[in-house]
């Protein structure tokens, strides 16, 4: 069996193995032990991108940005959603757990530079956060901090994709779908407007779908329970270059040596061949598992 690992990234940094998600201490465990980490990108009025994640969608959607926060931060934030502060206002609230503000996407591009080979992916929020990030990442891009090659950009609103696509062509973009058992008709934050943009459990018909077809992703960010042979082959039938990476809901993913269907799922080559990267909540703990599985002499490939 080939000794090809996915890259290991960690969910918000690594939600399961540090002190508090989406935070600078969380963004530099994931940098200095696994391959880099996915993050959660909000605008506030002016534009500026804060990196938390303010929606939750399981039944239905929820806003959360207040449980991040300690109390006196939830006091002051209110039932204001982040992008209906301004940039001073969001900048003075403070997570819990480690009593730090919330990163801001330029500070932590700063503090990349030291890692060349890390990797960011970088899910888009609620609405018109595309344009300040694509802003963010060329000012980094420029100052030297960090390469276009290192980031994806993803969303589950394949609308954002389609402008950073022209924004910055150069960018990779990944389309994020809910699972296949989740509710469909749920609409994306801010749910007021014209927007009727929705989540998208994922179906295979989605593949054939014009705005989809446009975009064109370079992944597809796949909640773990559709990593499945045949949604792979469906996507490489309509997308043949394309390259999934995959995920769990909140609450849902097993620790490392207890996760038994990932491990399923690695000894099938369709599907590692497939997975670009894994998006855990336990990334130094997956990334040694997985090392170990490899090596393992019992491991048999399956090509199923």
């Amino acid at each position: 069996m080939a000794d090809v690992l996915p890259a290991i990234l960690g969910h918000r940094g690594g939600a399961g193995e540090v002190r508090y998600q989406n935070s600078t201490d969380a963004f530099f465990h994931a940098l200095d032990n696994v391959d880099g980490f996915e993050t959660d990108a909000c605008r506030s009025i002016e534009g500026e991108i804060f990196l938390v994640h303010d929606t939750v969608f399981i039944e239905e959607v929820t806003y959360e940005l207040r449980q991040h926060l300690d109390p006196d931060s939830q006091r002051r934030a209110g039932a204001s959603r982040l992008d209906e502060m301004s940039t001073e206002a969001a900048s003075s609230l403070v997570l819990k757990e480690v009593a730090t503000p919330i990163p801001r996407l330029r500070d932590v591009l700063k503090v990349m530079a030291p890692y060349p080979a890390a990797i960011l992916n970088l899910e888009l929020k609620g609405r018109d956060t595309a344009t300040s990030s694509v802003a963010a990442l060329r000012q980094a891009f420029d100052a030297g901090y960090i390469k276009a090659h290192q980031v994806i950009i993803s969303s589950f609103n394949h609308a954002q994709l389609l402008d950073v696509r022209r924004l910055a062509p150069d960018l990779k973009v990944g389309a994020l779908f809910a699972a296949s058992f989740q509710p469909e008709g749920s609409r994306l934050y801010p749910w007021h407007g014209s927007d009727k943009n929705c989540y998208l459990p994922f179906k295979p018909k989605l593949l054939e779908t014009p705005l989809l077809r446009e975009l064109n992703p370079d992944f597809f960010n796949l909640e773990n329970t559709d990593m499945t042979v045949e949604n792979v082959e469906r996507i490489r039938d309509v997308f043949p270059c394309s390259m999934g990476m995959t995920w769990w809901l909140p609450g849902r993913e097993k620790h490392p040596h207890m996760n038994l269907d990932l491990r399923s799922k690695l000894a099938t080559l369709r599907l590692r061949d497939f997975m670009f990267a894994i998006i855990s909540d336990y990334p130094v703990a997956l990334r040694r598992h997985i090392r170990e599985f490899l090596q393992d002499p019992n491991t048999t490939a399956s090509t199923l």
